[in-house]
């Protein structure tokens, strides 16, 4: 739990980065300040994923040869999309689908499942589904909240039981 302490600590700014966003944004009536909220949000949950992938065990599992495919592919996507060529869409739901599936597959063959599995598990749809309406512009904004939501649930779970334990 130690050496955890410093992403906790990043985790609870960008969570305070968040709310302060929010407030301003309510306050003052400026939906500008709404920019800050996502910022404090895309920190949380990038601390929190990687939080949890380094105490978990996909990095340990064969599957993790996988998701370095998968991440090579969603970057080769991103690529093409910044040069406008054609497909880039299909590139990138191909390499978030593939992480759906490798997360599925490295879940049912675990031994013993905890709730922070299933909680892992849920925000790896979250995540999915997100990407993909973001990616095709499809999506309303409110929806992207579900993703943190369920990382902060994974989060406080994770502290709690490693606090306790």
């Amino acid at each position: 739990m130690l050496h955890n302490k410093p992403f906790i600590t990043v985790i609870g700014v960008g969570l305070l980065l968040s709310l302060c966003g929010q407030l301003l944004a309510v306050t003052q009536n400026n939906i500008h300040w709404q920019k800050l909220t996502f910022l404090g949000l895309m920190v949380f949950e990038t601390i929190g994923f990687f939080i949890l992938l380094m105490n978990g065990t996909l990095i340990k599992s064969k599957y993790f040869r996988y998701v370095k495919v998968s991440i090579g592919i969603l970057l080769l996507g991103a690529l093409v999309r910044v040069l406008h060529l054609p497909d880039a869409t299909y590139l990138a739901a191909c390499s978030y689908l593939g992480f759906v599936v490798i997360y599925i597959c490295s879940f049912i063959n675990k031994p013993f499942r905890k709730r922070s599995d299933y909680l892992k598990l849920l925000w790896v749809f979250a995540t999915f589904v997100e990407g993909i309406l973001n990616f095709l512009h499809l999506g309303p904004y409110d929806f992207m909240v579900l993703s943190p939501a369920i990382m902060f649930l994974a989060i406080v779970d994770f502290v709690w039981f490693t606090k306790v334990s």
